[in-house]
């Protein structure tokens, strides 16, 4: 609104109020509308409502403009609350729009790296399994080479022993006496020879 006043329902309620007045007046009774007798009550009418709107109407005024701004204030709230709403409920359905497109180039992501991750362990395992049986050949071939060795060194030893045996057995039988006189003999015969000779 401006700044001009307008008075056109104080007005219009006056005309309204001394049309009344006179319309009571001369209603009935045959006395009619007399200025002197009914028009201090009309003119007290029309000074209290002219007084009581000048009075009430700026309180009424402040009151309704405050019901109109908090209810301006709300609906604004209540419209950006609304904005607010519906941009997050457009960036949901955005981000869902694409959910099946990511979830299946997820899977396959996943596909390709566990198929990846499987070949890798089953090459460890296979790297593992010939270092344990690489580990396991060398141990064994160690202790056959040793058991061997030990072997042997027990066969020589018994060879040994059996040889040891066998000289003494050979050594018993012999008659050494006559041995030792066939040397003997044998001895004196090549002297002989030599002096001979």
């Amino acid at each position: 609104m401006s700044g001009k006043k307008h008075y056109p329902a104080t007005l219009v309620f006056a005309a309204v109020a001394l049309y009344a007045g006179v319309a009571y007046a001369g209603g009935g009774g045959g006395h009619g509308f007399s200025l002197k007798v009914h028009g201090f009550y009309v003119l007290d009418f029309v000074l209290f409502a002219g007084l009581l709107v000048f009075f009430v109407k700026a309180p009424l005024k402040a009151a309704l403009q405050g019901k109109a701004d908090r209810f301006e204030e709300k609906l604004n709230n209540a419209t950006e609350q609304h904005r607010r709403a519906a941009a997050d409920l457009d960036s949901a359905r955005s981000k869902t729009a694409n959910v099946e497109e990511e979830k299946a180039a997820l899977t396959k992501r996943l596909e390709v790296e566990a198929e990846r991750l499987g070949q890798t362990i089953a090459q460890r395992t296979r790297d593992e399994e010939e270092k344990v049986r690489k580990a396991a050949e060398a141990a064994l071939e160690n202790e056959k080479t040793r058991r061997e060795k030990g072997l042997r060194a027990e066969i020589a030893l018994q060879a040994l022993d059996l040889a040891d045996e066998q000289l003494a057995k050979g050594w018993q039988s012999l008659n050494h006496k006559a041995l030792v006189s066939a040397f003997v003999g044998g001895v004196d015969q090549l002297s002989g020879r030599g002096e001979e000779g």
